[in-house]
């Protein structure tokens, strides 16, 4: 299975220990949880987390992304001006955080997990959802 990177929703999901979710995503998952693929966060996922979190909307916040990264094969992939970059050429979807997510997935070459309508129906990366 090759590596991956995930959405915001797919991620609280995923920590909050959510078996049902798409059997597709859960296979990339395992894979990850077994030490088979990468899963790449991108920052603004981490971002998205620390608001809700903050604002009461989920009971997973920042220390629970800190420690998945620092015991699993998930990585924090920053926003730097290569995504910023994949980000001008991602011109259908209008929410910037999600196409800042899309971009990451983009720039990495890597699917993107998640459940979204408006990131699958993106022509610039493969979704699994």
């Amino acid at each position: 299975m090759p590596d991956c990177a995930v959405d915001t929703n797919v991620l609280i999901r995923f920590l909050e220990g959510d078996t049902n979710l798409p059997e597709p995503i859960l296979t990339y998952l395992r894979d990850v949880d077994e030490g088979m693929a990468i899963c790449h966060i991108p920052a603004v996922v981490a971002m998205e987390m620390l608001y809700l979190f903050e604002k009461g909307r989920i009971p997973r916040g920042v220390d629970d992304v800190a420690d998945l990264l620092e015991n699993s094969n998930f990585r924090l992939q920053p926003l730097d001006l290569g995504v910023l970059r994949a980000g001008v050429t991602v011109d259908d979807i209008p929410e910037l955080h999600d196409r800042m997510i899309v971009a990451t997935a983009k720039l990495l070459g890597v699917p993107l997990l998640t459940l979204d309508h408006n990131i699958r129906a993106t022509q610039h990366v493969q979704t699994v959802g």
